[in-house]
């Protein structure tokens, strides 16, 4: 969540990648990019080995995109009680904070979710409820 990665790059990180400043993450089509490292990633990882950050069950391999899914998604639901939560959902959770974060800067949230085209980006950025009621209140109305 505080990195918006998809599955597949998750599965792609190594600990390696992470420094307290920044994380690099391979994406789709073997594009790049950096973001900034949340402190509760870096909390969290700082004190693990090198090599994958996610490993099958028994510790020996990477795990990849869909054993990512399904564990992260079982732990949402059963150990976090997050009915209803999925990891692509986050990944919308994380498009749409960083927008209102970054004034409602499209490209910042474009980037950060590492998305080629500002359109896709548009699908993950939810508009929050209490912009819409500020922007109707504020119409001047014509007299």
């Amino acid at each position: 969540a505080a990195h918006g990665m998809r599955c597949v790059e998750i599965s792609r990180l190594d600990r390696e990648d992470i420094t307290e400043q920044d994380t690099w993450i391979r994406g789709k089509g073997d594009r790049e990019r950096i973001v900034p490292t949340h402190p509760a990633v870096w909390a969290a990882l700082v004190g693990l080995p090198r090599g994958p950050v996610a490993r099958t069950p028994d510790g020996k391999d990477r795990a990849d995109r869909r054993q990512v899914r399904e564990r992260a998604n079982w732990y949402l639901h059963h150990r976090l009680g997050h009915q209803g939560v999925t990891m692509h959902r986050l990944r919308h959770w994380y498009g749409t904070y960083v927008h209102q974060a970054a004034g409602h800067d499209l490209r910042v949230a474009q980037e950060l979710l590492g998305h080629a085209s500002p359109a896709t980006t548009q699908v993950y950025v939810a508009v929050a409820g209490d912009r819409k009621t500020d922007a109707v209140r504020a119409l001047p109305l014509p007299v």
